[in-house]
């Protein structure tokens, strides 16, 4: 499925996606291999598995956003209706209070989008919905074991400090969505030389192999 663009995309400048996959990389490494051989053996396709994964996770990230943004929610998928409600009471029953959702931002060296700037115990954080589990759940490869996806919490640590400091804001976490229940992980700021660091190293290997 091909990623819907924001509004306001600017050709030429890289997405946080981009530099967040190269400082953590799965494509070519023995992970993917693993993962390649571990669908084979489930008698799932490649193609089939990464599109449930994009296009689900679309449809559930748009509908969080009309949920945030207070429209009409009622008539959710089937199949994504539990994942959906689950979401629904993370905000609900943690008191989140949305302020801003899908926030196209802009920096002289990245773009994208924010799923959600919301007040939480008082502060402001950046908010990113996640639906690791989805594609799984329609090829009956899901878990009732609950483990933390600690190499993606990683991604996401980055991807949301890269947000939450173009938009100046201190707190970040990710709202992790199964249909079993939902998962809050709060997570800690990378620092603007962290962050600077690995956009550096980024361009410089992108030079590199022009």
């Amino acid at each position: 499925m091909k990623t819907k663009l924001p509004n306001k995309y600017k050709e030429g400048l890289v997405r946080v996606s981009s530099i967040v996959e190269w400082a953590f990389p799965f494509k070519g490494t023995e992970d993917e291999k693993r993962f390649h051989l571990w669908l084979k053996d489930k008698g799932v396709s490649l193609f089939d598995y990464m599109e449930e994964a994009s296009s689900g996770g679309t449809y559930v990230h748009k509908m969080m956003e009309n949920f945030c943004n207070w429209k009409n929610i009622n008539k959710v998928k089937k199949e994504y209706k539990e994942i959906v409600m689950n979401g629904i009471l993370a905000i609900k029953s943690n008191h989140i209070e949305p302020i801003e959702s899908e926030i196209y931002i802009r920096t002289r060296t990245y773009q994208w989008t924010i799923d959600l700037i919301a007040k939480w115990n008082w502060k402001k954080y950046i908010f990113d919905f996640k639906t690791y589990w989805l594609a799984k759940y329609k090829f009956g490869l899901d878990s009732w074991i609950y483990r933390k996806p600690y190499s993606k919490l990683k991604k996401a640590r980055l991807q949301l400090s890269m947000y939450a400091h173009s938009k100046k804001i201190s707190n970040i976490a990710i709202i992790e969505l199964d249909k079993n229940w939902f998962y809050i992980h709060e997570l800690e700021l990378m620092t603007k030389d962290e962050i600077n660091q690995i956009i550096k190293e980024y361009y410089l290997n992108y030079l590199d192999e022009l």
